[in-house]
């Protein structure tokens, strides 16, 4: 809130400047006639606070202390705001009276934090859980893919055993043959001695 306006009816504010070609930071407004120049109510007077410009109170701004009064309204906390009224009675009755006036929002807010909190809590509760849940379905999906693995090279490690015993199998009846097909040549040729001599 950087603007202040103090009516006799009641506290307005805004967050303009009602005059950028003349700023200031305290003035006095009062109704008067514009013919004569009549003052319509010296107890009806707008007093006006601009919050952005407290770098032009005046030395009787200060005195009065205006300007702390000002800073009272540009505060973000009550422990800014008790710091600022500590050394001014009025001060610390007015900051004293607007956090009773406001102790009720003050709780209500309180409320709602703690309310968004459980929320927040319930909320990330809820996709802990729903993580944990994915993580647990990704873990069995890979003990089932390393369960697969494990099944492939066993396959794979039998059939390459099956296969080497093939090898050596027909190694073995390879030699058998060749063997065979010896003793049949030597076979032959004996035979084709013995027939020689008979006909000799």
């Amino acid at each position: 809130m950087d603007f202040f306006i103090v009516t006799v009816k009641g506290l307005n504010s805004y967050d303009f400047t009602l005059f950028e070609e003349v700023p200031e930071f305290y003035a006095c407004y009062k109704m008067l006639n514009v013919k004569n120049h009549h003052v319509f109510n010296e107890k009806f007077v707008l007093n006006v606070l601009d919050l952005k410009r407290i770098d032009l109170a005046t030395e009787e701004d200060r005195r009065y202390e205006i300007d702390c009064w000002a800073r009272m309204f540009k505060v973000g906390t009550w422990e800014e705001l008790r710091m600022i009224a500590e050394k001014n009675k009025y001060m610390s009755a007015a900051v004293m009276a607007m956090y009773e006036l406001n102790a009720d929002e003050i709780i209500r807010q309180q409320c709602m934090a703690r309310e968004e909190y459980n929320r927040y809590e319930k909320m990330m509760a809820r996709k802990l859980a729903e993580a944990n849940e994915q993580l647990a379905e990704a873990n069995e999906q890979l003990a089932g893919a390393n369960e697969q693995l494990a099944e492939a090279r066993k396959d794979a490690q039998e059939a390459k055993e099956r296969a080497e015993q093939e090898r050596r199998n027909v190694a073995k009846v390879t030699r058998q043959l060749e063997q065979e097909r010896s003793n049949y040549e030597a076979e032959i040729a004996r035979l084709q001695e013995l027939i020689a001599q008979k006909q000799n």
